[in-house]
């Protein structure tokens, strides 16, 4: 028999059982759409943590300074980086062009005597460019500014107050904590991202000196730095740690570059597609299992026919091609229909995540040649048990 005649005995085969055919078809379907949703998915998390990088620059560095041991922590307020220190941590290297130290402190907001959700963090002018910061209206701060009660409210924070009514803010006041400020501009929405340690969005930013003295035990842990040259990052880094080891007493360094963290996302998002693959293969597999269910049915209640084929000359190879022929067309219907299903799964969460949306052609691919794979291998059996049986003890059963 051609294999053009195997093909058309197939589809005639599944058309004339469409419930057991459609069955086995929602396993495989299922199962790819499984694996090919939650691949496109991890890279679609993955772009979207990149892209927040690209559009900060990887010409960035984070520092964090924190005591060597909590537990002995010095009292001694020169144990801690001074913001004069903070501010020059620039001379440290000549590839340093400027830095940003700033200072997060969480407490109560109101507005209007109205409660609201946020944080003030404490900023120097050099922020607005570090952070790729802009107004919306107003002004931003400068150190005219210093131990002065001004403020600039982030986007969301913005959204809060414009809920009760207030369409201009500039020149109102907001209380942080027992504090009064006056707002003197808004920002627009910033890409919230993983190297600031705050989000500027919901945040009231004030000057670091006004905020150093709102808090008991002020001081000075993050600073943010724009390098001009990332390919002198090692030199930069130990010139970092040098000065802040002869400014402070036993303080810790720690440095971040967007490189490193973009590296370290990486391989945990490709550990995470891996992980979220095999998940989805497990489903894939419990469709193989119902396919080879499904087979093998087929060949008990074909028993009659087969017997026949055989005894007209039909020889083993036919009777196996022609059952391992209607397995893969269960899973290419299977598989093209969960790879369509995986792809419109993929767009519904982009959409709702509010994600960019990019169509990866791997994964999809990858599923319905997987999914192939499962109809040849489960469907391989239920072949082989076809066309071993005995053509007169069959035709006797019948």
């Amino acid at each position: 028999m051609e294999v053009k005649t195997h093909i058309r005995e197939a589809f005639r085969q599944l058309t004339s059982s469409k419930l057991r055919a459609f069955l086995a078809v929602l396993g495989i379907l299922v199962g790819t759409a499984s694996v090919v949703a939650m691949v496109s998915i991890g890279r679609l998390a993955e772009n979207q943590i990149l892209l927040q990088f690209e559009q900060l620059g990887i010409n960035l560095l984070s520092v964090s300074i924190y005591p060597a041991n909590y537990n002995n922590a010095s009292a001694d307020p020169n144990a801690n980086l001074s913001l004069d220190n903070a501010n020059n941590l620039g001379t440290a290297s000549s590839n340093i062009e400027m830095a940003a130290p700033y200072v997060s402190n969480y407490g109560s907001f109101s507005y209007q005597g109205k409660p609201l959700q946020g944080s003030s963090v404490g900023i120097t002018p050099n922020m607005m460019n570090i952070a790729s910061l802009s107004l919306a209206s107003g002004r931003a701060l400068s150190f005219l500014d210093n131990n002065d009660y001004f403020c600039v409210i982030g986007s969301t924070l913005y959204q809060s107050i414009q809920q009760q009514g207030i369409t201009n803010p500039i020149g109102t006041q907001i209380a942080i904590g027992s504090t009064i400020f006056t707002i003197v501009g808004v920002l627009n929405p910033w890409q919230t991202n993983w190297f600031f340690n705050t989000d500027f969005n919901s945040a009231a930013l004030v000057p670091i000196s006004t905020a150093l003295s709102m808090q008991k035990d002020g001081k000075i842990s993050n600073v943010a730095l724009k390098i001009n040259d990332t390919n002198l990052m090692t030199q930069t880094e130990a010139a970092i740690t040098t000065y802040i080891q002869q400014h402070t007493i036993k303080q810790q360094v720690d440095i971040r570059s967007p490189k490193s963290i973009i590296d370290s996302m990486k391989q945990s998002s490709e550990t995470m597609t891996l992980l979220l693959g095999l998940i989805g293969s497990i489903s894939l597999i419990v469709g193989g299992i119902g396919v080879m269910n499904i087979m093998l049915v087929s060949v008990a209640e074909r028993h009659k026919e087969i017997g026949i084929r055989l005894a007209i000359g039909a020889k083993q190879r036919d009777i196996q091609l022609q059952f391992l022929i209607e397995s893969v067309t269960l899973s290419i219907f299977g598989g093209v229909a969960g790879m369509i299903l995986g792809v419109v799964v993929t767009y519904g969460v982009s959409l709702y995540s509010k994600w960019v949306f990019s169509f990866f052609i791997l994964p999809p691919v990858v599923g319905c040649l997987v999914s192939i794979m499962t109809g040849v291998f489960f469907g391989f059996y239920p072949a082989r048990k076809a066309s071993k049986l005995d053509p007169i003890l069959t035709l006797r059963s019948e």
